[in-house]
């Protein structure tokens, strides 16, 4: 629990802070009046002491306050930005708690998760390892040996730079280990004061662990910001806290196996950020979970081959090679919808919508060859694991057929059609597609083929020998 004075609207709160989560403002002495009257508003026939309730919300991105205890700055981002009360105490629900020690501005923060332990194997510090019964010879690497730098990425126009390292923490209490050897990725960027935009950086890191575990279940063990002091060298001056409900502990056997491995793709990871803070790397059909993985519904379906279609458009800005004959034959229905147009032009509007309706649909090309035109365009990457998958079920790989399947199945779903079951073939396809979408945006994002192979094989364990090209 933590307890403070914080303003807002100018009137003065005690707050108190419960599980850095429920946060309870209750007005000072002679602010009482005014807090109450946040709630109320005169009718406007401007009857004497009627009014009517109206529902504020917070109106700041987020609230400042000052712990009493330790005299620390309390940045309190909502959830909700709806107001309750009960009686005259303000009821809030907070989302991220950010706690600094200092006034300083914050020029870096620093994630570490078991994930991250994996993905940028803390392994790599350890020089030497010689284990006997009497003692135990431990060598690490130096810092600078072991630590990878990204290119600059942006967000919001700020300039960010994202660095992975091991961290090496030695103890000399009871019951703790000696030596905690942990990896650290942090986001170093130009000192500031602004919250909401440490709150977006909080949100693409953790997208970009969810991007390479292929599961939204991703944990921080521990966030922690840091400023420039005057010899230029990072300092920490504060935690960051996230209330996530609902997540569920991913299995520490899944957590160590299932992850692409940053040596695979850190050549690109500014890439990936950059995806990620424009919100043009499609991440929506991530499932929750690995155990939902596992399992095929009618709402992750259409997920998956939306993000297929998102991604299509920009690995293939120009679509789909057409053959002459399609498009001499659009271009004979093209013309006799122009000539339609002319004949209902400025009397009936709702005929004019259903002509330029059908001008789109002349125009497009269906997710069925879509799909077709994927996986072949990207067979060098794609052929070997479709042999296999498809080879466990003694089927045979054959594109069109699969990407008809794909695009049936969906067109099913998203007209409602919900009675028809997935059909084996269909639970194989989708599987496929999963992967596929991976490889279009490596490959989109600059990744050569033979690494794509390897994430690929490593992310959802093919146990597959990738031979260089």
């Amino acid at each position: 629990m933590i307890s403070g004075n914080l303003t807002y609207k100018d009137i003065e709160y005690f707050f108190v802070l419960e599980n850095n989560r429920e946060l309870s403002l209750v007005p000072k002495e002679g602010f009482k009046e005014k807090s109450n009257a946040m709630f109320y508003a005169p009718l406007a026939n401007g009857i004497p002491g009627v009014v009517t309730p109206i529902h504020p919300i917070i109106e700041n991105d987020y609230l400042v306050g000052i712990s009493s205890e330790t005299h620390e700055k309390i940045i309190m981002i909502p959830k909700s930005y709806q107001i309750g009360r009960f009686n005259s105490v303000l009821k809030i629900i907070i989302k991220m708690v950010i706690k600094l020690n200092r006034k300083d501005k914050i020029a870096k923060i620093n994630f570490y998760s078991s994930e991250l332990n994996y993905i940028y194997n803390t392994k790599r510090t350890i020089k030497s390892f010689n284990p006997s019964k009497e003692e135990v010879d431990l060598k690490l690497k130096p810092c600078d040996v072991v630590g990878i730098k990204s290119e600059e990425f942006e967000i919001d126009g700020r300039k960010v730079k994202c660095n992975f390292d091991i961290d090496k923490v030695f103890s000399g209490k009871d019951l703790e280990h000696p030596l905690k050897i942990r990896t650290r990725m942090s986001f170093d960027f130009e000192p500031t004061d602004d919250y909401m935009f440490i709150r977006k950086i909080y949100y693409i890191a953790k997208k970009f662990i969810q991007f390479l575990t292929y599961r939204q279940n991703i944990t921080f063990k521990e966030v922690y910001t840091s400023f420039l002091n005057e010899e230029e060298l990072y300092e920490k001056n504060g935690v960051v806290i996230i209330n996530d409900e609902f997540l569920i502990a991913e299995d520490e056997e899944i957590i160590s196996k299932r992850f692409i491995p940053l040596d695979y793709v850190y050549s690109i990871a500014h890439n990936i950020l950059q995806g990620i803070s424009d919100n043009t790397l499609y991440t929506r059909h991530i499932p929750l979970s690995y155990d939902d993985t596992q399992v095929m519904t009618e709402s992750s379906f259409v997920l998956t081959t939306a993000g297929f279609e998102w991604e299509f458009s920009r690995l293939f800005p120009e679509g789909k090679r057409k053959k002459q004959a399609r498009i001499n034959a659009e271009a004979i229905v093209n013309i006799e919808l122009i000539q339609l147009e002319d004949k209902y032009r400025g009397n009936n509007g709702r005929a004019k919508k259903i002509i330029n309706k059908l001008h789109d649909f002349v125009d497009l090309t269906g997710l069925d060859a879509n799909l077709d035109y994927t996986f072949n365009q990207l067979d060098d990457i794609t052929k070997d694991f479709a042999n296999q998958l498809y080879g466990m079920s003694d089927e045979k790989v054959i594109y069109k057929d699969m990407g008809h399947r794909l695009a049936e199945q969906r067109n099913d779903f998203a007209h409602g059609n919900l009675n028809k079951d997935f059909t084996d073939l269909a639970m194989l396809d989708i599987i496929f597609l999963e992967r596929v979408i991976y490889m279009m945006q490596l490959k989109r994002l600059g990744l050569d083929n033979y690494s794509i192979k390897n994430c690929i094989n490593d992310l959802f364990q093919c146990h597959m020998i990738i031979n260089t090209d």
